[in-house]
């Protein structure tokens, strides 16, 4: 993922991809952040559950939303890197293409 603009004329045609997914995926996190913020309000006994492995739920849901930043992260690194390659090879396409239209006037 380029953090400079695809193109070398300074515009960014994916920017607005990348700013919706980044958004939507902090919106997830923010809700599951916040079940685990209610629970611990709300129902403080049930952070004592035994979960698997051991750990009570508060350990566990803890390590999980680790986890699952970590795993949106990935995922918007490659989804924005996917995106960004894709408009630099539909550029590719439009110079080779008023290269060859150069070419025959």
């Amino acid at each position: 993922m380029a953090d400079r603009p695809v193109r070398s004329d300074g515009t960014d045609h994916v920017h607005r991809f990348k700013q919706t997914l980044g958004i939507v995926f902090c919106a997830i996190y923010a809700v599951v952040y916040s079940s685990f913020v209610a629970i611990s309000i709300y129902d403080i006994t049930l952070m004592d559950t035994v979960m698997p492995f051991g750990l009570n739920l508060a350990a566990f849901f803890g390590i999980g939303l680790i986890i699952f930043a970590l795993s949106l992260a990935a995922i918007y690194s490659r989804a924005c890197s996917y995106s960004e390659s894709k408009a630099a090879g539909q550029r590719d396409i439009n110079e080779k293409a008023s290269t060859a239209k150069e070419r025959v006037n």
